[in-house]
């Protein structure tokens, strides 16, 4: 059922905390970030009539909303219910400012997210995510929503989704960055633990892990990944016991691909296709056992539209200053291995968690 979340905002800067909230430091102020809070909880049908066969996650910025500007966390557990959190963020001048547009900020969870999204107010026949018989219904779509005339540019939502482990069907994450000032450049990362289902994943600049787990019987549908980035660092993780089929590219000079590779370094891979021109280049293949009839075929893809330096602070401890410097870093190379992934979870591999 939906939860009703009431919001507390949690400084995840401690000398700021002992400021007076209402004071203002700078035109600008500085980024605050909440707590993981929890927006949904509800059972989830895997077989039968109404069951889940396509979930999004996410999604690009509508009208001035509905765009959640973060990070994405999705993992598995072995019950048959999806829980859905929000940690909100803003940069604000003050702290009460900031709780303002936290108490603005929250989940909008109905039918029909990937196309465009109303207002719940504006809804003539509205389709809540879960309905009357409290179980989530197919085609569900998840994004953060802003309780005003448009969202502030510098304000969203970190989105963690916990789904069954069984869940073989789709799924599609889209995320955005914060990088509207050049002091502050909040990046959205994504993290998929190991999954049976077929994901795609759109992003920005920011960090892309995304693992296949083996399958609980073969064949079965097949187990997909998709990341598509600008100058965003892509990771795909499979089981090196499990058949793979990949296909990778970078949309850019080929001069940029001594700084941003494609890296498929697979068990047994075999690559089948490669080209290396001055505007884009590419590199497939297969790789794992010998095909095998009854055995099921992993696909990943993964596309990088660019190689670029990219700053980034990763959280609200990381932030340096108004007007300081951040990190930053060469993005756009794209990774394929073997079991690299899985034995860590979300919190290890995010920066920043």
């Amino acid at each position: 059922m939906m939860r009703a979340v009431a919001v507390a905002l949690v400084c995840s800067l401690p000398l700021a905390c002992l400021l007076d909230p209402d004071e203002p430091d700078s035109p600008l102020g500085k980024p605050f970030r909440d707590q993981w809070r929890v927006e949904l909880d509800a059972p989830v049908a895997l077989e039968g009539p109404g069951s889940l066969d396509e979930l999004q996650v996410g999604g690009h910025e509508h009208e001035g909303n509905f765009a959640n500007r973060g990070d994405v966390l999705v993992r598995f557990h072995d019950e048959d219910r999806i829980v859905v959190e929000l940690r909100r963020f803003s940069r604000a001048s003050s702290l009460a400012r900031a709780q303002q547009d936290f108490e603005r900020l929250s989940l909008w969870a109905y039918v029909g997210g990937d196309v465009a999204p109303t207002p719940p107010s504006q809804m003539e026949f509205p389709r809540p995510c879960v309905g009357q018989s409290g179980t989530l219904r197919d085609h569900c779509g998840l994004r953060v929503y802003f309780d005003g005339a448009s969202q502030p540019q510098r304000a969203g939502a970190d989105m963690r989704v916990t789904l069954p482990a069984r869940y073989a069907g789709e799924l599609h994450v889209i995320t955005e960055d914060v990088d509207l000032d050049a002091d502050y450049q909040n990046r959205g990362n994504v993290c998929i633990e190991p999954t049976r289902a077929r994901v795609s994943v759109e992003l920005q600049r920011g960090l892309a892990f995304a693992s296949v787990a083996l399958p609980d019987r073969a064949p079965q549908a097949v187990p997909a990944l998709s990341l598509h980035g600008d100058a965003a660092e892509l990771w795909l993780d499979t089981p090196a016991t499990l058949r793979t089929v990949f296909s990778t590219s970078y949309e850019d000079d080929a001069r940029k691909q001594e700084r941003c590779y494609v890296d498929p370094r697979l068990e047994g891979q075999e690559i089948t296709d490669s080209t290396f021109g001055a505007t884009r280049s590419s590199v497939s293949g297969i790789a794992g056992p010998a095909p095998d009839s009854t055995a099921s075929v992993a696909e990943v893809s993964a596309r990088a539209e660019t190689c670029a330096v990219v700053a980034f602070t990763e959280d609200p401890d990381a932030w340096t200053g108004e007007a300081s410097d951040q990190d930053a870093e060469i993005r756009g190379a794209i990774h394929l291995c073997n079991d690299c992934l899985r034995t860590q979870g979300c919190d290890a591999l995010l920066p920043g968690e």
